[in-house]
């Protein structure tokens, strides 16, 4: 005889009891993991306690990534047990905020266990920093301002090629700019139009002279009479009236023609300043590395430039700019130069 087959208690359970379940396993999965996260994200906020060395050396980097010389910058020297804690005394050029190096210091110690208070007193001038740990002082410093301190960073000023490729939008945000730059347009009725509005939004232009050209009426040819080549001059003039100089490609035919002293003489006649383009610094180039290690070389030479470039490059720089702004270099108008 076969032993007989046994029989399992039957359990029915509903999908929609399932699901419930399912469901209410899922937000607790949820509620855990947010509670740890919040656990391990609580510990890594925890300020870190850090040194009197690590504090000195952090407020030195903020100090010095302002350009500042060392002789502007000097430590007090303080008698046997007269105090424990590092003391400077910081003189500063008139261009420099004091408020921005508090404010760099502050940002550096951003997460580190530490307390930082700055007083300034009005009757001389000088602002007192203090950084206390676990209130205990660490160090002390007292700026004030020399007015015979500059700091010699250089000048420099943008010239910017290429607008006429930019689209509407990209045009109204480069001319909304606060930066100080010109424009350089290659003379034709479309630059023209263009021109109207650069001088609307209170920027400058500049007319780069070569063999591009469009328009006849902006054309200097060697077979031209002087009468012709003066009416071209007048055509330039009265659709170009913001001009404030020219810029003359030399390898350009009108540079190495005849006529060229003709045109310039015409030019400088109407108080109009000519540059050669040779005299620019050109950044060129489509690699962005290439464009920033060239104007590198520019701005370490640290004396006044003039840089030509395309709009394009010029927007690639805008974090190379802020950062040679806050050692002093100085960004000028090109016809400040």
């Amino acid at each position: 005889m076969r032993p007989a087959s046994r029989k399992f208690p039957y359990f029915q359970i509903s999908k929609k009891r399932v699901v419930n379940i399912l469901f209410f396993t899922a937000v607790i999965l949820i509620v855990v993991n947010l509670a740890i996260d919040k656990i391990f994200l609580n510990r890594n906020n925890i300020p870190k306690e850090i040194s009197g060395s690590e504090i000195e050396n952090k407020f030195k980097t903020a100090v010095f990534s302002f350009g500042l010389e060392q002789s502007w910058v000097k430590e007090k020297q303080a008698d046997a047990n007269e105090f424990s804690f590092a003391a400077y005394k910081i003189e500063l050029p008139p261009d420099l905020p004091v408020t921005l190096i508090l404010k760099e210091i502050k940002n550096l110690f951003e997460g580190d266990f530490v307390e930082i208070e700055s007083e300034e007193e009005r009757i001389n001038g000088k602002t007192i920093l203090k950084i206390r740990s676990r209130e205990q002082l660490k160090l002390t410093a007292e700026f004030k301002y020399n007015s015979s301190l500059t700091r010699n960073a250089g000048e420099i000023s943008f010239l910017l090629l290429d607008i006429l490729t930019l689209n509407k939008k990209e045009d109204s945000i480069l001319l909304s700019s606060p930066e100080l730059f010109d424009m350089v347009l290659i003379p034709s009725k479309e630059s023209a139009e263009e021109a109207k509005k650069i001088s609307r939004y209170g920027k400058h232009y500049a007319l780069l002279l070569n063999d591009e050209i469009p328009e006849l009426k902006y054309n200097f040819k060697e077979g031209y009479s002087e009468a012709r080549l003066k009416a071209s001059v007048r055509e330039t003039l009265t659709d170009f009236p913001e001009l404030i100089f020219i810029i003359i490609d030399e390898k350009s035919g009108l540079y190495s023609s005849k006529i060229f002293p003709f045109v310039e003489q015409e030019f400088l006649k109407r108080n109009l300043r000519m540059f050669k383009k040779s005299s620019l610094d050109l950044i060129d180039g489509p690699e962005t590395e290439d464009v920033i290690k060239t104007f590198k070389e520019i701005a370490d030479k640290k004396s006044k430039r003039n840089i030509l470039t395309s709009v394009q490059n010029f927007f690639l720089l805008e974090q190379e700019v802020i950062k040679y702004k806050k050692i002093g270099c100085k960004f000028v108008a090109p016809a400040l130069l």
